[in-house]
C-alpha cells in the first residue's frame, strides 16, 4: 500500500506521554533530568518496522482492503456503489471505473485492459502521464468551477507512480492529502516481446481529506494515457491521452462545469441533476 505524508508534533507525544522534569543540583552544566513516576510511564515508542503510518489521527483504517481486487460485497451495494463506466483506448485496450462510498472514505476502481505495458521511466509527475495509467478528476462540492480547492486530480501508473494535484487560483498545484492505492499488474512493465493483460489501481481517500461527507454529490471526470511505443514521447506516436465520452459529448476533466455527477449510487449529467425533484 502507499500512503502519503505523516504529520507528527514533537509537542503532542511528549504531552500524551506525561513528563515532567527535575533541574539538577549542578547549574554549572545547566543539565535537566526527566523523571517518571510510576504512573507516568512514557509511552512505548512507535514501532516504524511493523508499520510507519499507524499512528493516531494520521489515517483511517480501510474499510475494504485496499489491494488492487474487487472481491469485497460492498462492490455491489445497491446503495453506496456506482456503475461502472468505461472509456475507449488504443485498438482493443479500455479502462473502466466503479466507486463506492464507504462510511469514512471514498473508494474508487480501476480496470485497465492493456496488451502492451509501458512507462515513461519510474518518476512521479508529469512523466506519469506519459505512461500507462489512470487520471481521476473529482470536484468534491459539485459547483462546477474550475480548479479551486475542491478539486483534486489524482494520477496513478502502472509503476505505482503518482501525480496527484488540487486546483488553486484557477491552476493545478501540488496536493498533500492522504491518498492510499494499491496496483496489481497482469503482465511485465516495458518488455515489449509479450503480450500484456492490463492492471488494476485501487483507490481510498479519505473524506476528511477532500472536506466531503458520505451522501454528498460530487462531480468527476476521468483520463486514461496509453502509451504503446517506447523510445520517444511524441504524443500520437508514442502515446495517447485517452477521455471520456457520454452520448457522444466529451467530458473535458479540466471543465468542471461538464463533469458528470455521482450521487449515492447513480451518475448522470449535470442538467439531469438538476432537474430532480
Amino acid at each position: 500500500m502507499k500512503k502519503t505524508k505523516i504529520i507528527l508534533s514533537l509537542m503532542t507525544l511528549l504531552v500524551l506521554a506525561g513528563w515532567r522534569s527535575v533541574m539538577s543540583n549542578s547549574l554549572a552544566n545547566a543539565a535537566t533530568q526527566v523523571v517518571f513516576t510510576k504512573d507516568e510511564e512514557p509511552m512505548p515508542p512507535i514501532d516504524t518496522e511493523v508499520n510507519p503510518f499507524d499512528v493516531p489521527g494520521n489515517f483511517e483504517a480501510p474499510e475494504l482492503n485496499i489491494d488492487g481486487v474487487m472481491d469485497e460485497a460492498e462492490w455491489n451495494s445497491p446503495e453506496w456503489s456506482s456503475p461502472t463506466v468505461t472509456i475507449g483506448r488504443k485498438d482493443t485496450n479500455s479502462a473502466s471505473l466503479k466507486f463506492y462510498r464507504g462510511e469514512k472514505a471514498l473508494f474508487a476502481f480501476f480496470t485497465v485492459l492493456d496488451n502492451n505495458l509501458l512507462t515513461d521511466g519510474f518518476a512521479n509527475g508529469d512523466p506519469v502521464n506519459r505512461s500507462d495509467s489512470v487520471e481521476l478528476y473529482l470536484d468534491t462540492q459539485n459547483d462546477g468551477v474550475n480548479n479551486k480547492g475542491n478539486d483534486i486530480q489524482i494520477n496513478i501508473g502502472v509503476h505505482g507512480r503518482t501525480r496527484i494535484l488540487t486546483g488553486s487560483d484557477n491552476v493545478w498545484g501540488t496536493w498533500n492529502g492522504l491518498v492510499n492505492f494499491e496496483v496489481t499488474v497482469n503482465g511485465t512493465i516495458n518488455d515489449e516481446s509479450d503480450t500484456d493483460v492490463g492492471f488494476n489501481v485501487e483507490i481510498m481517500v479519505p473524506y476528511s481529506a477532500i472536506n466531503m461527507e458520505r451522501d454528498d454529490v460530487i462531480g468527476f471526470s476521468l483520463g486514461a494515457p496509453d502509451r504503446y511505443l517506447s523510445g520517444g514521447n511524441t504524443i500520437g506516436t508514442n502515446y495517447d491521452w485517452f477521455g471520456w465520452f457520454v452520448d457522444g459529448t466529451f467530458i473535458d476533466p479540466q471543465q468542471a462545469a461538464g463533469y458528470m455527477v455521482l450521487t449515492n449510487n447513480q451518475i448522470m449529467t449535470r442538467e439531469q441533476y438538476n432537474n430532480l425533484p
